[in-house]
């Protein structure tokens, strides 16, 4: 058996406690097992079972990271890394991409915010059945700055694109800067998709 995940607010409190109390690791478990803990300081414990509790003051303990609702995390699952968002909170327990049902998984990290931004974005493309900024022949784009909308004529080396109009292709990361998708190819409506 590992050491025990806490909270920082739990690791705290189980510290401040054995700080006033001479360390008495016999009578905190006691104390454990008869309070309902109140107060900002002990409060955290309650959502700890007195099983970890002797496991973290016998064994040891780590802090585990804080999860919230929307946070995309870095899961082992079934021995493989996974990244899932987190859609519910419970204790030790998650739930994930939209599941009703919690689990307690390995987290191995959260993922920082860049992360969870460039994640967003694979799903998305993803959703529509396209890499990254995998664009088609048809697709519409509007550019942001100049207000413009563009159709996509043409798919050149390294994903580089050719809007209607121009005389040379675009650098896709040019056009990741400067445009958003309007539509793609296989959403319009005023094409023919045989």
């Amino acid at each position: 058996m590992g050491k025990v995940k806490l909270t920082k607010e739990q690791a705290e409190a189980t510290e401040l406690y054995l700080e006033h109390n001479d360390e008495d690791v016999e009578m905190f478990l006691w104390a454990h097992a008869r309070s309902n803990w109140t107060g900002p300081f002990y409060e955290p414990l309650n959502g700890l079972s007195q099983g970890d509790l002797a496991r973290a003051l016998l064994i040891g303990y780590e802090i585990g990271p804080e999860i919230k609702i929307g946070d995309f995390v870095d899961i082992g699952l079934f021995g493989i890394s996974k990244i899932a968002e987190v859609t519910g909170v419970k204790g030790d327990t998650i739930a994930i991409n939209g599941s009703d049902e919690y689990h307690e998984f390995k987290i191995n990290r959260v993922l920082t915010d860049e992360e969870k931004q460039e994640e967003k974005q694979r799903r998305w493309w993803a959703e529509n059945g396209r890499e990254v900024w995998e664009l088609k022949e048809g697709d519409v784009l509007k550019d942001i700055y100049q207000r413009e909308i563009h159709e996509v004529v043409g798919i050149g080396f390294m994903g580089s694109v050719m809007f209607e109009g121009d005389t040379s292709y675009r650098a896709v990361d040019e056009i990741e800067i400067k445009c958003t998708v309007v539509c793609f190819v296989e959403d319009r409506k005023d094409v023919d998709h045989d």
